[in-house]
């Protein structure tokens, strides 16, 4: 699902990443994942009505020095745009982050035509 998503929203993320868009390219990128390498870690966020994987969210450069920091990023299906399902995806992991692991900073990217 999640290289599906990667492969009919190209021409949008383009822009922000580099979309996986081939099956070997993404089983190394969710190894990687599953792994836990590379201070990365990755939440799926699924669909209310029929629990369908429309995006994730995702931390990296996880560092616990004293600054305890990390970036924050998402993408997702974009038909599921403007309903805010990623809004809170994004604020429950942004709570847990802070709350339970410990987290005192988090960077994000912004892009100027997305505001």
């Amino acid at each position: 699902m999640l290289l599906n998503i990667h492969k009919e929203n190209q021409l949008f993320y383009s822009k922000y990443i580099q979309p996986v868009n081939n099956a070997e390219h993404f089983n190394l990128w969710y190894d990687c994942v599953v792994a836990g390498t590379h201070g990365r870690q990755v939440w799926v966020v699924k669909s209310a009505q029929d629990k369908q994987i429309i995006g994730v969210v995702t931390v990296s450069d996880i560092s616990r020095s004293v600054v305890n920091s990390a970036i924050l990023g998402w993408y997702g299906d974009m038909q599921f745009l403007g309903r805010g399902i990623y809004t809170n995806a994004v604020a429950s992991v942004v709570d847990h982050l802070f709350r339970e692991v410990g987290l005192r900073r988090l960077e994000g990217v912004m892009h100027l035509e997305r505001v």
